[in-house]
């Protein structure tokens, strides 16, 4: 309950915060500063983030990385022999495993791409959540894609939101996440995926679900058009040492926080394959191409699923990433804790002259008639 309660003040609280102030802020900022302002808060936030669910309460949780990626966890460039992408637009395509967890392993991956890489960072949300207190808000007002899973006005409004990116105008350039299996996995909702796929001659997944290719389309077709991302990282996402519920195959939210930091428990970690792809050669134009292209890429996700599990459960060439440097979680982590304490405080002052204003004309008269009585 106390790491529960830890997780909820440190989250909401600093959301909170950061609406309050962009919400102050998107009126009376032009287009481009407001978004320098809101990259730059969501980077303070989401790298103390990952520090937190990292290294907090004496967590020792693991980040293990392969593929076309650097020991440091920099995503090498094609053709450029020990060369690192750094701070570069990109769709990162990623398996769904649990509840909300997916996020944290992506956050970490993505910080390691270099400061200021999570200031640009956009993951494709579910339309309700822009209505939760502090995460739904803090990410409408920093340019998050909602979609209602509804296409003939989630068509339109992705198309739209997509040309309004700018990395230019924030300073970064845009890491869009995606989900492409829409939800999580679970035993009834493979179930229904392994039928489909059955009825319609595609890949039976074992260890991933069919993915659901229009907002794929509507991506890729739109950063290639906007040219604010060049390259795909394919991500194929798993874990270990998680205390994970029957029938899941990953955490939820708080079971990053809350996983057993005791000396002899399992080592808890997060394991990522990453497969650098060119925007340029993905035929964006031809709908059955991409939609073989994205079923190919969770085919192969499948058979890497099946190898980790069954094997030794590290990725191939699987290499450990160090701790984020003080240089970068520390600045990041004060800031959140003064901006949030300035927060607080500015509510409770705000709460009291709102009680204030409200009610001390029934106070006043109440003390006079108490004064009164006491004359009498």
């Amino acid at each position: 309950l106390g790491v529960g309660l830890f997780v909820a003040c440190f989250s909401v609280a600093p959301l909170c915060a950061i609406s309050a102030l962009l919400a102050l802020l998107y009126p009376l900022l032009p287009r481009a500063a407001y978004a320098r302002a809101a990259a730059f808060l969501q980077e303070q936030f989401l790298t103390a983030f990952v520090f937190f669910f990292e290294r907090g309460r004496g967590s020792r949780l693991s980040v293990y990385v392969s593929g076309d990626v650097d020991a440091s966890g920099k995503v090498r460039c094609l053709g450029k022999e020990g060369g690192a992408d750094g701070l570069r637009g990109a769709l990162i395509v990623c398996n769904h495993v649990a509840a909300h967890g997916d996020w944290a392993p992506i956050y970490s991956l993505v910080a390691r791409q270099g400061v200021g890489a999570l200031g640009g960072f956009r993951c494709v949300v579910k339309d309700v959540a822009k209505w939760i207190p502090g995460f739904g808000w803090g990410m409408w007002l920093m340019n998050w894609p909602f979609l209602k899973r509804n296409w003939a006005s989630d068509k339109r409004y992705l198309e739209d939101k997509l040309r309004a990116y700018d990395g230019a105008a924030s300073g970064v350039p845009l890491s869009m996440l995606i989900f492409p299996e829409g939800t999580r996995w679970t035993v009834k909702k493979h179930a229904q995926a392994v039928a489909f796929a059955k009825q319609r001659g595609l890949h039976v997944p074992t260890h991933t679900m069919c993915p659901r290719y229009k907002g794929f389309q509507a991506l890729v077709r739109g950063l290639s058009a906007g040219a604010c991302a060049d390259v795909v990282y394919d991500v194929t996402l798993s874990y270990t040492g998680f205390n994970m519920k029957a029938g899941r195959k990953g955490p939820g939210p708080f079971n990053v926080f809350l996983h057993d930091v005791k000396p002899g428990a399992p080592e808890c970690a997060f394991h990522m394959h990453v497969r650098r792809l060119s925007l340029a050669d993905v035929d964006a134009k031809d709908d059955a191409a991409l939609k073989a292209a994205l079923f190919d890429w969770f085919a192969r996700k499948d058979a890497m699923m099946e190898e980790f599990l069954a094997g030794s459960k590290r990725f191939p060439g699987a290499v450990k990433l160090d701790p984020l440097p003080a240089s970068r979680w520390l600045p990041a982590t004060l800031f959140t804790l003064a901006q949030t304490a300035l927060f607080v405080r500015a509510v409770r002052v705000l709460y009291t002259a709102a009680w204030l204003l409200l009610f001390h004309r029934e106070v006043h008269a109440s003390m006079l008639k108490m004064l009164y009585s006491f004359r009498d």
